[in-house]
């Protein structure tokens, strides 16, 4: 098994995460989850990105979990 963890500051980094988050929000109206706190979802990028600048610091986005297996040969 290998894992990956993608870390960042460039706004690709950003983009990947907000792809998550907007892939997932019917799913949290659905269930109700309060989102408020994020703010205007249409300048969470730019806010987010601003951040990053200001800690001067990177994120990651969620790992990458892979795994490779082979087949034992009978002998």
């Amino acid at each position: 098994m290998h894992m990956d963890i993608v870390l960042g500051s460039a706004p690709a980094v950003t983009d990947v995460i907000l792809g998550v988050l907007r892939s997932l929000l019917p799913l949290a109206e659905k269930e109700r989850v309060p989102l408020a706190a994020l703010g205007d979802l249409k300048t969470l990028r730019e806010r987010i990105q601003d951040e990053i600048a200001a800690a001067n610091t990177v994120v990651s986005v969620a790992p990458l979990v892979s795994v490779s297996l082979r087949k034992a040969a009978k002998g």
